[in-house]
């Protein structure tokens, strides 16, 4: 009984998110992939930059794209998410 007791409470806990990832200028970053820290939960910004996804206050989104810093966001509760990524600049050396 109290299992389910304190399943059913972290199910109340829990709420979906929305938001949109874009890069510095504001362009919408579509395939970006978006993980709830700590699980397997993952899901991919559309090609608006938009997502959705299912989490509990304080937990721990983790952004990332190619070319793109890998970034963490706590979450706040009840919060619409705007997150901007900074993009990797990569040189080659020549061969």
């Amino acid at each position: 009984m109290m299992i389910c007791s304190a399943h059913f409470c972290f199910a109340q806990n829990q709420q979906t998110l929305t938001g949109k990832v874009t890069d510095k200028q504001g362009n919408a970053l579509p395939g970006i992939t978006i993980k709830l820290k700590n699980t397997k939960k993952i899901t991919q910004s559309n090609d608006a930059g938009e997502f959705k996804i299912s989490a509990a206050q304080n937990d721990v989104l983790i952004f990332s794209g190619i070319g793109y810093k890998e970034k963490e966001i706590k979450i706040n509760d009840g919060e619409k998410l705007v997150i901007s990524l900074e993009s990797v600049s990569a040189t080659l050396q020549e061969v």
